[in-house]
């Protein structure tokens, strides 16, 4: 656990993000965050051969970010309006983030397998390939998500203010 001044500064960190998404709506709010996710998990993949341990601290911050915006979210309102805000996209968002993390793991760990064992450079390829099928379909799965967050999240949020 988090001691309070650490969960306060993710929190903060969390707020100056959906400040600059407070003033978006409608598509102009779809548009931000399709992108701010698909670059949050494509920095992820990309960047997992060189640090593997990247798509695992994503993972982490996500989970102690939604854990952190939860129990603040739960101090001042109902769990009727958490789940309100969470549910309609993250049944999808969150599947889709946990998919295109294990395609970037998977990736990462076979070109590291492929450095130490010279049998395994001729699978990089194919390794590749199916990596990039499973993220591209989480890219997919990203683009719902963020639409059920721009349009349809905010009338769940209505109807239990």
């Amino acid at each position: 656990m988090l001691p309070d001044s650490a969960a306060d500064e993710v929190v903060n960190a969390f707020a100056n993000i959906a400040d600059e998404a407070s003033g978006l709506s409608g598509f102009g709010l779809f548009v931000f965050l399709l992108l701010n996710n698909a670059l949050a998990v494509s920095l992820s993949f990309v960047f997992s051969p060189l640090f593997l341990i990247l798509p695992v601290l994503s993972l982490i911050m996500n989970g102690t970010v939604i854990s952190l915006v939860s129990r603040a979210v739960l101090e001042q309102s109902s769990a009727a309006f958490l789940a309100a805000g969470i549910l309609p996209h993250g049944i999808i968002e969150i599947p889709a983030y946990l998919l295109a993390h294990a395609a970037a793991l998977s990736f990462g760990f076979a070109l590291l397998r492929a450095l130490f064992k010279s049998e395994r450079r001729a699978t990089i390829g194919s390794d590749l390939k199916t990596s990039l099928r499973w993220f591209g379909l989480a890219l997919l799965l990203l683009i719902p998500a963020a639409l059920i967050e721009s349009f349809i999240t905010p009338l769940f949020i209505g109807l239990v203010e």
